[in-house]
């Protein structure tokens, strides 16, 4: 493979750019040498937009760096140094996939970067890269805290790496700390230790603090089996790493293996013990929960709500109230006031109700009551109203608008209102996904965000994601169904997705459904249905949208096809006035994949003329030049009916930079097909020495709607401009000439009358052709006829012509009347009296005769003549 092949295949479309990376592959196992010399083009097309070449690149990046052992000294490190600098490029990448890959890649190739650091001779401008590389470790740790799982969980991976290789290792087949030279100019093994205690400290801290909000049991999972990594690979770090297991809450069912995993990596007995005295539970102060709630617990739940996590707290309130009756609650609240207000439990239904109650109002036993038995019937209305009044606290959570409307119970302030009505949302959503009415609760919550969708969007997301997390517990398979439902309800009965008033949220709009569509399988469905729905919106802010987020899935995603079949079922019920809305996400699919171009060659002359010409207005700016020979294989095939979209097509790209092939093939195209002067007019120009030969198609089909169009083709064929350049295959005087020589003289008067309109015919060139025309045996009947229309155009031609007369002459032309008449008619110019005196007498009368103007002439050229 040449520079040449690998930059076109890197322009060319997702397969050819995969097969170039395949072909360089395939070559560094060949010639790694031949292959490092091609690199440097690779490297650059990380600034490429399409995200699916990024991740091959990264993939043929690692691929490079697996084996970068096996290319020459000297051009290892700044084959290392590419990969590095394209690596370090991606840091800024957007994307979630490519972020993936990304982390992904700098875990396998970390060991052989440092590989090449360690043994390559240091120079000054080597440094550089090394701080990359410090940079790009950095960001690896950052990634620990990315709001996508799979990013964080790659990070845990690579921040494994980074503790392996940047300490001392085990056995000498591995790599670690011992291969940095000593000596090394910028590369310093004490700073190499720090990092690796600080990324380990991370770790374990992190194994410290599992309550955290966005805590998954597969993250914290994810965390542990590195840190078991870490204390298999490197047995100096066992200690710390156990002690943080023994610190987990789960740690008490696996005191015993965790023992034995600490004594194989060399805890002592004593200090284990001791560790493990400390996690275990007193029998003595285990508390009993069965069916009261100790008043120290309802206690400490309350004193402390300011300094507990909000998940916990929300989780223990909500397990709580679902776990005991109201009488329960009653019992402990009245010990907890007694303790508040320094009294006896005895006396405290009396004090609360003198604190909290009128003092009008003296009968206790009427204040405070048993709770009323409900019946059956009556739950579900109970548990819907209950319902309602804690989503109508979603009003006391607004910032306030103005002053004359200020919020409620809660200070007006941003961060106290986020803070509150997040714990509010938590609440909410637990306890609807926890109740044992729970499926009609779930149907108000998804109404509620519907209603508003555009401010309580992010309350649908919190809930959707406790639905996932009960699901994936429970196995139940109802996440879907809640997901589908919401779909349902936000199609079709919100108008705030995504809001027509502004681009940006419509776009955000969109891209919410897109993310749907990669992310969620179980709402592709709908989600795409949304979106080819909005793909015809008459907004046009809308429609583009949607339509660049459909464009994401083509040609190449499972779904286009069932984007392209929507395109392509508008196509027969195209209307005018809403054409252009309705072939938007068709053009767009055509721009992507320019096959598409024919399924509109085989509707078109289905479709009303009107239609049809917009139509060609619409689809020449998508004709992308890259896929030419596509197209052209296309037109080739084109059906009967769709001619002028086929001309259109063949015109627009006859004026790009790929005019010689198109004309070549049209050219093909035209003699195959036998098609009409339109096309020839395209081509006559190549047709060389057989130009004659096809210029009666042209003059049979001139007519008053086509003048135009056929005089620009006489004109582009008798340019005077292309001539001198040595390009034009006919001259003015012969296409004349040809033109006399027609049999049907009608259509010759018309062609000649449309030269006389081509102002790049000069009067130079109509003499010659009248000169070649008096010589030949057989004279044109309409030589005269073109003698007067030339003297009337061209005044300075006049004498010429009438020498050519006076030539005429001598071949009789009285003998032919027709050519006679026209005689006549060109002695009435002054000058024509030398003519008229060179006739026999016989002639000379008749002219005298035929024309009553000619006396006076004749006698002022008389007097004229003896004056002088």
């Amino acid at each position: 493979m040449d520079q040449n092949t690998l930059v076109q295949l890197l322009q060319g479309t997702i397969t050819d750019q995969s097969n170039a990376l395949e072909q360089l592959k395939q070559l560094l196992d060949i010639d790694p040498q031949q292959c490092a010399l091609l690199l440097p083009i690779v490297f650059g097309q990380v600034v490429q937009t399409d995200e699916k070449l990024r991740i091959l690149l990264l993939n043929f990046f690692t691929r490079i760096l697996l084996k970068i052992d096996v290319f020459y000294d000297q051009v290892r490190f700044p084959v290392m140094a590419g990969c590095l600098e394209a690596m370090c490029y991606l840091l800024q990448d957007e994307s979630i996939h490519v972020q993936k890959q990304l982390v992904q890649s700098v875990t396998v190739c970390l060991g052989p970067i440092l590989y090449v650091f360690n043994t390559t001779q240091p120079q000054p401008e080597h440094e550089p890269y090394w701080q990359l590389l410090n940079a790009l470790k950095t960001r690896m740790d950052g990634y620990f805290d990315h709001p996508n799982q799979g990013v964080k969980i790659l990070a845990v991976r690579c921040l494994q790496k980074i503790v392996q290789l940047q300490s001392s290792r085990l056995q000498d087949d591995e790599p670690g700390l011992e291969d940095v030279p000593m000596d090394h100019p910028y590369i310093q093994i004490s700073q190499l230790q720090i990092e690796c205690t600080s990324v380990l400290n991370r770790l374990l801290a992190f194994l410290a603090n599992t309550r955290l909000f966005y805590c998954t049991p597969t993250f914290v999972c994810a965390v542990m089996n590195s840190v078991y990594e870490i204390i298999k690979t490197r047995p100096q770090f066992a200690y710390p790493c156990i002690e943080s297991f023994l610190k987990l809450d789960q740690a008490q069912s696996f005191l015993e293996q965790i023992r034995e995993l600490a004594l194989e990596y060399g805890a002592k007995s004593n200090e284990l013990q001791r560790k493990r005295s400390q996690v275990q539970e007193d029998p003595q102060k285990r508390q009993k929960i069965d069916n009261e709630l100790e008043a120290d617990i309802l206690e400490a739940l309350i004193a402390n709500l300011q300094h507990l996590p909000l998940d916990l707290l929300v989780d223990a309130t909500v397990q709580t109230m679902l776990s005991y009756d109201q009488h329960v609650w009653d019992q402990e609240l009245k010990k907890y006031l007694a303790k508040q207000l320094g009294q006896k439990v005895d006396s405290i239904e009396k004090s609360f109700v003198r604190d909290f109650v009128p003092e009008k109002i003296v009968d206790v036993d009427k204040i405070i009551k048993e709770p009323q038995q409900l019946q059956p019937e009556m739950i579900p209305s109970r548990v819907k109203s209950t319902m309602d009044r804690i989503l109508q606290m979603g009003q006391f959570f607004e910032v306030a608008q103005s002053i004359n409307n200020p919020a409620k119970i809660i200070a007006n302030t941003q961060d106290t209102l986020v803070a509150s009505r997040f714990g509010w949302m938590l609440l909410t959503v637990r306890v609807v996904g926890r109740s044992p009415f729970s499926d009609n609760l779930k149907q108000q919550l998804i109404q509620y965000c519907c209603s508003d969708f555009k401010s309580r969007m992010d309350m649908l997301l919190l809930w959707l994601h406790e639905e996932s997390y009960q699901d994936l517990i429970a196995k139940s398979g109802q996440y879907e169904q809640w997901t589908l439902l919401s779909m349902d309800l936000l199609r079709n009965g919100s108008q705030d997705i995504p809001p027509l008033e502004d681009e940006r949220l419509s776009e955000m709009g969109t891209n919410v459904l897109k993310d749907m569509i990669v992310y969620r399988p179980g709402a592709r469905k709908q989600a795409l249905d949304l979106l080819l729905q909005f793909s015809q919106s008459e907004d046009d802010k809308l429609r583009t949208a949607s339509v660049e987020c459909l464009m994401t899935f083509v040609p190449e995603h499972k779904i286009a096809s069932s984007i392209v079949d929507q395109a392509l079922l508008i196509l027969k019920s195209l209307e005018l006035e809403k054409l252009e809305r309705q072939t938007h996400l068709f053009l767009s699919c055509m721009e992507k994949n320019q096959q598409l171009l024919q399924h509109l060659f085989e509707h078109y002359s289905q479709m009303d003329t009107l239609i049809q010409e917009q139509i060609q207005q619409l689809v020449i700016p998508k004709l992308l030049v890259e896929q030419v020979d596509t197209i052209l294989d296309i037109i080739d095939q084109f059906p009967p009916g769709s001619e002028n979209l086929a001309l259109e097509c063949l015109k627009s790209l006859s004026q790009k930079e790929v005019s010689q092939k198109v004309l070549e093939r049209t050219k093909q195209l035209y003699l195959s097909k036998d098609l009409d002067y339109r096309f020839l007019s395209l081509v006559v120009h190549l047709f060389e020495k057989q130009i004659l030969d096809h210029i009666p198609k042209l003059v049979n089909a001139l007519s008053n709607d086509n003048e135009k169009e056929i005089s620009s083709v006489f004109e582009r064929l008798v340019d005077t401009r292309e001539q001198d350049e040595g390009h034009a295959l006919l001259t003015a005087p012969q296409l004349i000439v040809w033109l006399h020589q027609m049999e049907d003289l009608q259509r010759s008067m018309e062609c000649i009358n449309l030269l006389f309109s081509i102002h790049s015919i000069k009067q130079e060139q109509w003499a010659i052709a009248i000169g070649q025309m008096s010589d030949q045996k057989k004279l044109p009947l309409l030589l005269m006829r073109t003698i007067i229309q030339v003297c009337k155009q061209f005044p300075g031609i006049v004498s010429f012509a009438m020498k050519t007369l006076m030539r005429l002459i001598d071949k009789r032309i009285w003998k032919q009347p027709k050519l006679w008449d026209g005689f006549i008619l060109c002695m009435t110019f002054p000058s024509s009296i030398g003519v008229i005196l060179s006739l026999h007498p016989n002639q000379g009368i008749e002219v005298f005769q035929r024309s009553p103007q000619l006396p006076p002439a004749v006698e002022d050229y008389t007097t004229f003549t003896t004056l002088g």
